[in-house]
């Protein structure tokens, strides 16, 4: 995040208020608050960041071990003031557990610190295929980028358009995997 103050860092230094001020079943007060929102952070109002964190950003879909989800559990007990400080965060999900995970004994077990290569959470999805503009949904026409990735899981797929893929990941990647034939689509 230290590699691109403008953008990463920005998301934890400054105030973002994504929740509704007001709440209200009316779409004119609806429509207002979320304006005064909108307003407010252009204002660039700084949030309550504890600077003894060195803050961390990935992807929110990661794997953890039990042992660190005990630590993460622990401090979130321990240390209810550290959820407060990310209440106005931007995109939370992408820097709250890494950060704690980056400030404890457990950053040795992860990937280490990457280089800075750009704007993008796909760059750092080490478990999932995202593509770059973090919309698309993949379909069967996108089986060979699929196939020749080292990645275990895509992201997106809608049963709209995406049934034919699932099943022939079932049939061509997961039965390869197990050595077995790959039960069909949505059956245990």
């Amino acid at each position: 995040m230290r590699d691109n103050p403008e953008h990463y860092l920005k998301q934890v230094y400054q105030r973002w208020n994504k929740e509704p001020l007001v709440q209200s079943k009316n779409r004119i007060i609806r429509f207002a608050d979320k304006a005064c929102r909108k307003v407010l952070d252009h204002c660039a109002m700084r949030n309550r960041w504890n600077g003894a964190f060195v803050p961390y950003f990935g992807s929110q879909w990661c794997a953890l071990t039990l042992d660190c989800c005990r630590y993460l559990i622990k401090h979130q007990h321990d240390n209810p003031g550290y959820r407060k400080m990310n209440c106005h965060t931007f995109s939370p999900d992408e820097h709250y557990f890494h950060t704690l995970i980056g400030n404890s004994r457990f950053d040795a077990y992860a990937d280490g610190l990457q280089d800075f290569q750009g704007v993008g959470t796909w760059r750092l999805a080490n478990l999932h295929l995202i593509d770059p503009s973090l919309s698309k949904w993949f379909t069967l026409q996108d089986w060979d980028s699929i196939k020749n990735s080292d990645k275990l899981f895509v992201r997106k797929i809608r049963s709209l358009d995406g049934a034919e893929l699932v099943d022939r990941i079932d049939k061509e990647l997961l039965a390869q995997q197990s050595g077995a034939a790959a039960p069909p689509h949505g059956r245990p």
